[in-house]
């Protein structure tokens, strides 16, 4: 574990709490329309934002933030909730491990990074920001160019000039379209739990392709460590595909990856796994 990550974790006290009171009760006591209730008379923006779009980038940014809440339901959500705790514990690794491999990577030259699904790019522009090296671009792909606004602020927020980090509306079919460069690194976070097991092994393969020799894919598999899947379909019909890391490894290897690093996040709920060509 690497001191810088300053990680989330449960207490044993809490632990015990949530495996004996919490998951209980909104897992299979407390009804929908009672939650619902609940979230109408005490303002969760996050809550609000995942029964909205369940998985959309407005909840992962909320997640991420962790700013003050605004009710004791939303300081619950936001401050104590497993998985709003899992994301930003994996956020911290991930923009870590970003950070060297463009650290490693730049010493030959510059740097492509492309993110696939990304949103509006926090983890490749935090690393961006954390790695301190000008020689690095970035390319960020989503269908849903909704989130490349608050892309450009978080550009300015770090200091990066407007150049560096480019959006495009699309999906990984799409990169050789729009992106004229051979990535050195290939970011797939929080995209492969939405996808089936097909779709996935398409995305490595091409994304094998895609990247230049010795390139990286840095990604994660998700476990449901916690008890939180039933909440996740029952309250916010939010279906994810949990893949353990060797299902996720076999997966890359499969794509004529080679393993290169896995490292679990203390929560046990992500762990990263990066694959080189």
């Amino acid at each position: 574990m690497n001191t810088e990550d300053k990680f989330e974790t449960l207490s044993k006290g809490r632990l015990i709490v949530k495996n004996i009171i919490i998951n209980p009760l909104i897992n299979y006591l407390l009804p929908r329309k009672l939650l619902l209730h609940i979230l109408k008379t005490n303002k969760s923006p996050l809550l609000e934002e995942s029964i909205k779009d369940p998985g959309g980038w407005k909840s992962i940014h909320l997640s991420y933030e962790n700013t003050a809440p605004e009710s004791s339901v939303d300081k619950f959500v936001l401050h104590y909730g497993i998985f709003p705790m899992g994301l930003r514990n994996r956020k911290r690794m991930m923009t870590r491990i970003l950070k060297e491999l463009i650290h490693e990577y730049t010493e030959k030259g510059h740097v492509n990074i492309v993110g696939v699904g990304a949103g509006p790019g926090t983890n490749v522009i935090e690393a961006m920001a954390m790695a301190q090296r000008d020689n690095v671009t970035a390319y960020c792909l989503d269908l849903n160019d909704e989130a490349f606004a608050h892309g450009e602020m978080l550009k300015r927020r770090h200091g990066l000039e407007a150049d560096r980090v480019k959006y495009i509306k699309g999906n990984a079919v799409d990169l050789d379209k729009h992106v004229k460069v051979t990535p050195h690194i290939i970011k797939l976070i929080g995209i492969l739990e939405y996808l089936s097991d097909k779709e996935v092994a398409d995305l490595l393969r091409f994304a094998h392709r895609a990247l230049g020799a010795h390139g990286a894919v840095v990604t994660h598999s998700i476990y449901n460590k916690h008890g939180h899947e039933r909440f996740m379909k029952h309250f916010l019909n939010l279906r994810l595909k949990y893949r353990s890391v060797s299902q996720i490894s076999g997966m890359l290897e499969a794509a004529g990856f080679s393993i290169a690093h896995e490292e679990m996040e203390p929560l046990g709920i992500y762990s990263a796994i990066v694959g080189r060509k």
